[in-house]
C-alpha cells in the first residue's frame, strides 16, 4: 500500500489485489486526510470488502437492454420495458456511475410533470434501483445512489378496488357474453389474478376432485391449488361444453386462433359493465371481491393469503389446512342464497 503525490497536488494511493496493482485517487490535497483514506482502504482490502470496479461503467441504455433480457417472466419484462423507455429518454448518454441522487430527484420531478400518478413514478424508480443493484453486485459500479428515501407516497392516490355486490354480480352475469360470464365467476369464486385465469389450461382444471391447479404465476407463492365451489363447477361445466379440450387446450382461447390463449378482452369487459349499469372497474378487482367475501364469513387472513397466492410467514401452516378451504368457500357462497348478510361487503 503506497501513497504518492502527483503534479496537480492530489494524493493518490496504490495497492495490490490478486497480484494486480491498482491506482486510485484519494480525492484530497491534504496528506493527513489522504493517509486516513489509505488506512480505510487497507482495512477494506484485508476484510475482503473492497470492490474493484471498471474505470468506465456501461451506458444505462446498453445495460438496460441486458437487464431486460435477464427477466424471464414476459408480463414482468413488458412492465419493465415501459419504465426503461422513460429512463433512457431522461438519461440518454449517462453511464451507470454517473447516475447520482440529484439525477434521480430530477427524474422524479420530470415524470411528475407529465401528470402521471406517483405509483407510476415509483414503478420507474423500482426498475432503476433494481438495475443499479444488479450492476453493483456484478461490480460494474462501486455503490448504488439509492438511499431508501427516493420513493413517493402513493397511498393517497391509490385506486380503491370496486367490490362487486351480489346484486351487481347478478346483473352482470345476466347480460355478459359467455366468456365474460366465465371470467367473472372464476374471478369471484377463486381469487385468481387476471393472467392466472388467462393462462389456465383444461389440464389444470380437476372437476372430479374440484380443484384448480395454478401452475404459472408471477410469484413462487402464486403456484398453488384452489378449491372449486359448487357454483364455479356448474359454470365451468357449461363453459367446457362450449370451449372444452376438443376446441382448445386453453380455458380462454383466442377465437381467431385457438392454439393461443386470450390476450385482450378489455373492450368486451367494458361493454358488459356498461350493459349492467355498473361503473367501470378492472377485472383484477374480482380478486378483491373474493377476498372481501371470505373475510365477511370470518376466514383467517392466513387462509385468504394462501388462496390469493400471497407470501406470508405462516405459509406452510396455510398449506396444511387446505382441507378447510372448501368449508370457507361454502360459507362464502351461503351469502348468495340469503345467509347471514350482516357482514356482506358493500360497494366502495
Amino acid at each position: 500500500m503506497g501513497l504518492y503525490r502527483r503534479f496537480s497536488g492530489m494524493y493518490w494511493m496504490s495497492y495490490t489485489i490478486a497480484g494486480k496493482q491498482h491506482h486510485e485517487s484519494t480525492g484530497t490535497h491534504d496528506k493527513k486526510l489522504a493517509t486516513k483514506i489509505v488506512l480505510v482502504r487497507s482495512a477494506e482490502i484485508a476484510q475482503g470488502r473492497h470492490r474493484i470496479v471498471p474505470a468506465k461503467s456501461p451506458l444505462l441504455s446498453t445495460w438496460s437492454d441486458d437487464f431486460l433480457d435477464s427477466i424471464p417472466e414476459p408480463s414482468t419484462r413488458k412492465r419493465y420495458t415501459s419504465s426503461v423507455k422513460h429512463l433512457k429518454s431522461f438519461f440518454p448518454k449517462a453511464r451507470l456511475a454517473e447516475i447520482t441522487p440529484r439525477g434521480i430527484e430530477l427524474f422524479k420531478q420530470y415524470r411528475l410533470g407529465t401528470a402521471i400518478r406517483t405509483a407510476t413514478v415509483n414503478r420507474d424508480l423500482a426498475v432503476l434501483r433494481r438495475m443499479l443493484k444488479l450492476a453493483t453486485q456484478q461490480r460494474l459500479i462501486g455503490e448504488t445512489p439509492f438511499t431508501g428515501g427516493e420513493f413517493l407516497e402513493e397511498r393517497k392516490q391509490r385506486r380503491r378496488p370496486h367490490i362487486l355486490t351480489w346484486n351487481e354480480q347478478t346483473r352482470l352475469l345476466a347480460v355478459a357474453p359467455p366468456r365474460i360470464r366465465m371470467l367473472v365467476t372464476l374471478g369471484t369464486e377463486s381469487g385468481l389474478r387476471t393472467q392466472e385465469m388467462l393462462q389456465l389450461r383444461w389440464t389444470d382444471v380437476d372437476l372430479e376432485n374440484e380443484i384448480l391447479h395454478v401452475k404459472k404465476s408471477k410469484t413462487v407463492s402464486g403456484v398453488r391449488t384452489v378449491p372449486i365451489s359448487g357454483f364455479l363447477k356448474v359454470e365451468l361445466l357449461r363453459w367446457q361444453s362450449l370451449m372444452g379440450p376438443d376446441f382448445s387446450e386453453w380455458v380462454f382461447p383466442e377465437y381467431s386462433n385457438t392454439r393461443h390463449r386470450l390476450q385482450g378482452g378489455r373492450k368486451s369487459w367494458k361493454g358488459a359493465l356498461k350493459k349492467a349499469d355498473i361503473p367501470y372497474f378492472r377485472q383484477y378487482d374480482l380478486r378483491h371481491c373474493f377476498a372481501s367475501r371470505l373475510s365477511a364469513v370470518g376466514t383467517s387472513p392466513i387462509t385468504i393469503a394462501h388462496l390469493l397466492g400471497h407470501h406470508c410467514l405462516f405459509e406452510r401452516r396455510a398449506r396444511l389446512v387446505a382441507g378447510h378451504f372448501v368449508f370457507q368457500i361454502a360459507a362464502k357462497n351461503s351469502l348468495r342464497h340469503g345467509g347471514d348478510r350482516r357482514r356482506e361487503p358493500s360497494n366502495c
